[in-house]
């Protein structure tokens, strides 16, 4: 009974010191949640804007996407002079099947999308500051739950093995693998096959992609967005990745057997 209230304290006091190396990585408090309520309201907003939208996506061949015009501040500054100083003051020089009211609402036109992308970029820049802030809090809570688990497994050889594979992936002194990297083309798929399972599948493009087992049922199908990653479930080393935009290039990283 002694020793067996030795340890109890002897672990007590240690998992208190862990936890205190942890007070440089801070819990921030999360007032305002991403709440399942705001998530079904985010999302209902999203799928009104786009439907307004999705209306102006224009297809690219592979020759005019390449050949867009990188136009810069410079550039945007020389735009604009060309139609102050010789468009609106000599119409002669505008060419044809083009009149200045054409010019005047391309040139409004334009301007509307850098509003609109800006309040995107608002949006987004709300969304990836909220992620950060989550993912701090996962990291400092998991992180001491490792702590707590490396003193634990002293006695308990289930959770010491769980301590052991963790650290060799994640805690090994040689840079951990990141997988291997494939692409996927705009709203087009790919099959992978003698995938790991028991890896994580790493969206790190621009694109949302779904993931479904070959020949599996459709309902099962898990989506992915840009920049997160999943576990795949059990059994499932042969799967059909798809790039649900029309618009952006996927790409994510996997662990082949």
């Amino acid at each position: 009974m002694r020793l067996n209230k030795r340890r109890v304290l002897f672990t007590t006091i240690s998992v208190a010191r862990c936890l205190k190396h942890q007070i440089m990585h801070q819990i921030i408090p999360v007032t305002n949640p991403y709440s399942p309520t705001v998530v079904t309201a985010f999302g209902t907003a999203l799928v009104a804007t786009h439907t307004v939208v999705d209306p102006l996506v224009t297809p690219l061949t592979p020759s005019q996407s390449s050949g867009l015009i990188n136009v810069g501040p410079m550039k945007g500054a020389e735009i604009s002079e060309i139609i102050t100083e010789l468009m609106a003051t000599y119409p002669s020089t505008i060419p044809p099947n083009f009149t200045m009211a054409i010019i005047n609402s391309l040139q409004q036109e334009e301007k509307d999308c850098n509003a609109a992308q800006a309040a995107c970029i608002a949006l987004a820049n709300i969304f990836d500051n909220h992620g950060k802030i989550i993912r701090n809090n996962l990291m400092v809570i998991t992180g001491q739950s490792f702590d707590i688990a490396k003193l634990l497994g002293k006695t308990n050889t289930a959770i010491e093995t769980v301590v052991k594979s963790l650290t060799e992936t994640y805690y090994s002194r040689s840079t951990p693998s990141v997988g291997t990297k494939y692409t996927v083309a705009m709203g087009g798929n790919i099959t992978v096959n003698g995938v790991n399972p028991l890896k994580t599948f790493t969206n790190d493009g621009m694109a949302m992609l779904s993931i479904l087992n070959v020949g599996g049922n459709a309902a099962n199908t898990i989506k992915v967005y840009p920049n997160s990653a999943t576990a795949l479930p059990k059994g499932w080393t042969n799967i059909l990745v798809t790039n649900l935009s029309l618009t952006s290039e996927g790409s994510f990283l996997l662990f082949i057997k």
